[in-house]
């Protein structure tokens, strides 16, 4: 759109609708192509099912909410607490970190359908060493590339947005720490819903998000480590976080 019109947030926004527009149709084509039989129709409601969809809907939104509450918060924290000058350069590290955490998903969605299917046909051992060889693969995989950034920040950043962004060396190796911990973990994110267990999990998530908030908010009021702090506090509760949902997974 950039290319026929003049370059405008507009546009931006026009072209996520348009996308989310086509992705539904390629899915539904592609779905009915599958399946031919599946249909949707008012007379195949049932409330049993929609009420436990929606119980478990709840759960997994308040997953996502509290997901909010760590790095893209720090986001906002950093430009209330800092100005909008600092805000920018941290919006250079979150998103280097949201990249990474993009391209781990990329690699683990195409995993899944073997954990639902370990799940369907009810062998647990078989879904536990599923499981543990995709964390494995996962570690392995993004071990060097985390290991890169953590090593060479002031390489990239100087490649990637110019020199005068090298002091972000440290926030980057700050905000990257974690980041190992959330490729492997993330690989078992969806055997709580696999098991409709997602209640404990969002409990647990919305709890650690608030606290980031507010730990993030006092180390910004009363101490000087800036944003440096509110990088290291995120990635305190990043370890944390972590580590609870893989125990909830277990």
């Amino acid at each position: 759109m950039f290319s026929f019109t003049t370059p405008s947030l507009i546009d931006i926004g026009i072209a996520y609708v348009v996308s989310a527009v086509v992705m539904f149709v390629i899915v539904y084509y592609f779905a009915m192509k599958t399946q031919p039989s599946v249909r949707v129709s008012r007379s195949l409601y049932d409330s049993n099912v929609y009420r436990n969809m929606g119980t478990l809907g709840v759960w997994t939104i308040v997953v996502k909410v509290g997901n909010l509450l760590f790095i893209q918060t720090s986001l906002i924290l950093s430009n209330i607490f800092f100005g909008s000058e600092v805000e920018g350069g941290f919006a250079i590290v979150v998103s280097l970190i949201s990249m990474t955490n993009t391209a781990c998903y990329s690699i683990v969605t195409a995993m899944e359908p073997l954990i639902y299917r370990c799940y369907s046909e009810g062998d647990n051992e078989k879904l536990v060493s599923v499981a543990t060889t995709m964390m494995r693969f996962v570690g392995l995989t993004f071990a060097m590339p985390i290991a890169f950034v953590l090593i060479f920040p002031d390489v990239i950043l100087s490649t990637w947005v110019g020199e005068e962004y090298v002091y972000l060396s440290d926030l980057i190796r700050i905000g990257f720490v974690p980041e190992l911990l959330f490729c492997v973990v993330a690989v078992v994110a969806n055997v709580p819903l696999t098991y409709l267990k997602m209640d404990i999990l969002a409990k647990y998530t919305l709890v650690f998000g608030i606290i980031n908030v507010v730990l993030a908010s006092l180390c910004s009021v009363i101490s000087n480590f800036n944003i440096q702090g509110i990088t290291a506090i995120h990635g305190i509760h990043q370890v944390c976080h972590h580590g609870q949902r893989d125990g909830v997974c277990k």
